[in-house]
């Protein structure tokens, strides 16, 4: 079954097992002996998940309610005996799940130029950066490992926060590892930000040992929309697949406890209503964004990374569930920390796409007040107005790095993909009237002509890990899914999924979400027909991959057949003549529909 892009935050932060006494281990309790638990009722009201905790004494525990439609949940701060009298009384408890932070790479301090590049249109830098408008009266959520709020960057303005993980090492202003105070900086700190006068506030949900609680995240969100400003706008650089992605076995447990689509769709669903624009890292994986969460869900503007030549950066995620690409390389911005007692107001330089997703936060910190305006869907039409297209580089360091040969890319945007520009001048250009809401990615809701088939046989690891996808990918803000199938490989049954699709422009891809490939001795493969004929075909590799192709189908008079055994040889790697004869009996094995008119060649 073909599921739209939003059901990936489904597998979110809470999947895990059970809180009980004597998992103390498992639950990372905080200093205060307490840690976070998802507690819910299937079958059951709201109301009666609410009485119940109250007979058990944990009403004063109740951070807040998960307002999903199918099966109520709530979020519960308790110890270990509070967890099993919960499950006692015939509740479902389950414990938080940490993930890593998202990673960056670290450089040392040199000038910055990500400001100086969103300032004008193309990459010959001069140097400056010019701006009339800071973002005065707007704010900035930073969803992180803390803000330090002492450093320089942040004269004269008072940084708000709270602290969601419990972490005994410090409050919720105090950054460990530097993360959150670099990218609100970059955001709207002073000498390194693009709005320098909007207003900080600090969301702690990464610890500075455990990595980062996924139920503090959820919370994070659910707080933001009690935060009685105007002009929000939220910075969300965590995620990914160790995280709020999940394994497909995890997908699945989310989904039979909190029913269809989990309750992370909602929650961005409702922070768009509550004026809230959200802004998230793509990713730092090299793989395809719309398999990474929380960036993948369809009303946060997801970013990926580009150095200072205009390529994209060799980490970044891509795709078409990326919406805009910014400066991500070696970003210059403001350092945490103190050395002996005494703060050091020093510089340090990152990479990543949470440094690309600061930047664009400022820039819809800039569109905000200079426009006056809360509207998600007005700043994101802004931001892609003011974009500049046709500047990235998006095939060449790929190719090098990858060896992908040509026609291979990973990106299909009409007039290529969206890069950041700050273009806000004085007088201010218009703003742009068509804001569309994005919607979650559908399926090809129009058949054609023309025979899609995937073939796969997977290997004992590529039951849970393989994700594959064929993606139309025809314009800026729609990626229609042709085909689709998260999982369920087996190493014994071909898995054969056909569409009849229109003409257009379509990319594969393969990911391998274990990072483990295909075992040679499972004959394990993918494969991609057109009209019975193979457009690409991979597999044997011992390693981890992500395999990426884009091909056009083009309507011709009479489309062809393949006869049985019409397998050409994978451009990618010469495979050995068994595993060859092999695929093509197994490709013979399946029924192929014809389009209509075709002319049969056997």
């Amino acid at each position: 079954m073909m599921r739209r892009s939003w059901l990936l935050l489904g597998a979110l932060a809470l999947a895990g097992a059970s809180g009980v006494a004597g998992e103390e281990e498992k639950m990372k309790l905080g200093a205060d002996g307490k840690a976070l638990f998802l507690v819910s009722k299937p079958g059951a009201t709201s109301e009666a998940l609410a009485a119940a905790l109250r007979d058990l004494g944990l009403e004063s525990s109740i951070l807040g309610d998960l307002k999903t439609a199918q099966v109520p949940a709530t979020i519960v701060r308790t110890d270990a005996a509070g967890a099993s009298a919960c499950k006692a009384h015939g509740l479902t408890v389950r414990a938080d799940k940490w993930t890593k932070k998202l990673s960056s790479l670290k450089f040392s301090p040199l000038a910055p130029w990500g400001l100086d590049r969103i300032d004008q249109p193309t990459h010959s830098l001069d140097g400056l950066y010019v701006s009339p408008h800071g973002g005065a009266g707007a704010t900035l959520i930073v969803v992180d490992a803390g803000v330090d709020a002492s450093h320089a960057a942040f004269a004269g303005r008072q940084i708000f926060g709270l602290d969601f993980t419990g972490d005994s090492q410090g409050d919720h202003l105090d950054d460990c590892d530097g993360h959150g105070t670099h990218v609100a900086a970059t955001a709207a700190g002073r000498d390194f930000g693009v709005a320098p006068l909007a207003n900080i506030i600090s969301l702690k949900v990464c610890s500075c040992d455990d990595g980062c609680s996924e139920l503090a995240f959820a919370y994070s969100l659910m707080f933001t929309l009690t935060i009685p400003y105007d002009k929000k706008v939220m910075l969300l650089p965590l995620g990914g697949p160790d995280g709020f992605m999940g394994s497909a076995a995890d997908f699945a447990e989310d989904l039979r406890v909190l029913g269809e689509g989990g309750i992370y769709a909602e929650l961005f669903e409702l922070l768009a209503e509550s004026n809230v624009t959200t802004i998230a890292a793509a990713g730092n994986d090299n793989a395809d964004a719309c398999f990474f969460g929380p960036g993948a869900a369809p009303m946060t503007i997801n970013v990926g990374a580009t150095g200072r030549n205009d390529r994209l950066a060799p980490f970044t995620n891509w795709g078409p569930c990326v919406d805009i690409f910014a400066p991500g390389v070696e970003v210059l911005s403001a350092k945490a920390g103190r050395v002996d007692g005494n703060k050091v107001n020093g510089k340090e330089k990152r990479s990543g796409t949470s440094m690309a997703a600061a930047h664009v936060a400022g820039v819809a910190l800039q569109i905000a007040a200079a426009y006056d305006t809360s509207d998600p869907l007005v700043i994101r039409a802004q931001i892609l107005a003011l974009a500049a297209r046709g500047t990235l580089d998006e095939d060449r360091e790929r190719n090098e790095l990858q060896g992908l040969v040509p026609g291979r890319f990973p990106v299909t945007r009409v007039g290529g993909p969206p890069h950041l520009l700050q273009a806000l001048t004085d007088p201010l250009p218009p703003l742009a009237t068509s804001a569309p809401k994005p919607s979650a990615t559908p399926n090809i809701s129009v058949t054609g002509a023309h025979n899609l088939t995937l073939a796969v046989l997977g290997d004992e690891d590529a039951y849970d890990d393989l994700w594959v996808r064929v993606y139309r990918v025809d314009t800026d803000l729609t990626h229609e899914i042709a085909l689709e199938q998260n999982g369920g490989f087996s190493e014994t049954e071909l898995f054969v999924a056909t569409a009849m699709v229109p003409a257009g422009n379509y990319t594969f891809v393969a990911y391998d979400y274990g990072e483990n490939g295909y075992e040679p001795r499972a004959i394990a493969f993918h494969a991609l027909y057109v009209d019975g004929t193979p457009v690409h075909q991979a597999g044997g590799q011992f390693q981890g991959f992500s395999d990426v192709v884009s091909f056009t189908i083009e309507d011709a008079a009479a489309p062809v057949c393949c006869p049985v055994g019409c397998i050409e040889r994978g451009e990618r790697r010469r495979l050995d003549d068994a595993w060859h004869s092999r695929r093509s009996l197994l490709f013979g094995s399946f029924a192929r529909t014809c389009p209509p008119g075709c002319v049969p060649t056997a």
